[in-house]
């Protein structure tokens, strides 16, 4: 089984995460850092934590930095 690639931050379109930030607020979800360099996003029907996909099919950062750069952008603060 081929693993899923790894995305940087850099790579993300601003319009792809005010798109997603938009989903969270509108929708009420709870985001976390997951494991291995992944967002994970509450279901708001079943509470279940799951992996948000990335483009190209990625669903980790190549670093832990970038997932959080990406992170704290979808919860709503500035990016540094």
């Amino acid at each position: 089984m081929i693993a899923p690639p790894r995305i940087n931050a850099a790579d993300l379109p601003p319009e792809w995460i005010a798109e997603r930030r938009a989903i969270v607020v509108r929708d009420g979800h709870a985001t976390r850092a997951g494991r291995g360099g992944s967002i994970e996003v509450q279901s708001i029907n079943t509470g279940a934590w799951l992996v948000l996909q990335l483009p190209d099919k990625a669903t980790q950062f190549t670093t832990a930095e970038d997932r959080d750069a990406v992170l704290r952008q979808l919860q709503g603060y500035p990016s540094c």
